[in-house]
């Protein structure tokens, strides 16, 4: 059985809006559709996303119109949204505490990918370097 895909919110938006790192992540995302890997997200996925494009909504770095046909991409992904149950929750304070962090928001994607025991990927180099562990992936350095 394959392991599960966590990807957060900074993998997705990277993923879908032209940057150096489309291409690759584009390809990743292939790839797991290809071989029908399981991809999941903390429900807190669709809040990012859509955060995130309000605000480049708002700094007019992207229309209104673009901003709801990359959340339509977005949605539109197969992406199981896990709801943040009491256990998440705590593990994700852990992760916090642990990453000695102000706020939780990464954490909820950790503590998902450890209870799946499966791999987080995001495009945060920071998160990658502060977790080290081998099951959290930086966006675009493996394909396939």
């Amino acid at each position: 059985m394959a392991t599960p895909v966590i990807v957060d919110a900074s993998f997705t938006l990277k993923m879908l809006l032209p940057n150096r790192l489309q291409p690759r992540l584009q390809a990743q995302m292939e790839a797991w559709q290809e071989k029908k890997i399981s991809l999941f997200a903390p429900t807190l996925w669709l809040c990012e996303v859509t955060s995130t494009l309000a605000k480049w909504v708002h700094f007019r770095q992207i229309s209104e119109e673009t901003a709801e046909m990359f959340l339509d991409l977005a949605l539109g992904l197969e992406i199981s949204m896990i709801a943040p149950i009491e256990s998440l929750c705590r593990n994700a304070l852990r992760w916090t505490y642990r990453l000695k962090r102000a706020s939780a928001y990464d954490s909820f994607y950790i503590a998902l990918a450890e209870s799946l025991q499966g791999e987080l990927w995001t495009a945060d180099r920071k998160l990658v370097r502060a977790v080290g562990k081998d099951w959290i992936h930086y966006a675009g350095t493996r394909v396939g």
